[in-house]
């Protein structure tokens, strides 16, 4: 997280934003989370998993949404048969 999402002053070492207050342990903590989730992702895919990269994938997106995430989520798809167009627009519909 680059900026603080309340008054989007950037944001320096801590987890209190330096402008607002707002405290960020629980944000950072989420999209740390959604960081592992991707790697899980990456990994599945890389030994042949498919399926299960978009299970993690979708986890990675539902609580982060990112362009890197969103891409290998349907990349992921696409490998497991479920289609580019399902997962670029409904991620947590491949929920186990």
């Amino acid at each position: 997280m680059d900026r603080c999402p309340n008054c989007r002053a950037r944001r320096e070492e801590g987890s209190t934003c330096r402008r607002c207050g707002l405290e960020l342990d629980k944000l950072l903590q989420v999209e740390a989370a959604a960081e592992r989730s991707t790697l899980r992702g990456v990994a599945h895919l890389a030994i042949g998993h498919p399926e299960v990269a978009t299970y993690d994938l979708a986890a990675a997106q539902d609580l982060c949404r990112t362009p890197f995430a969103g891409l290998l989520l349907g990349f992921a798809a696409l490998l497991a048969g479920q289609g580019w167009a399902g997962a670029r627009h409904s991620p947590s519909s491949y929920r186990r």
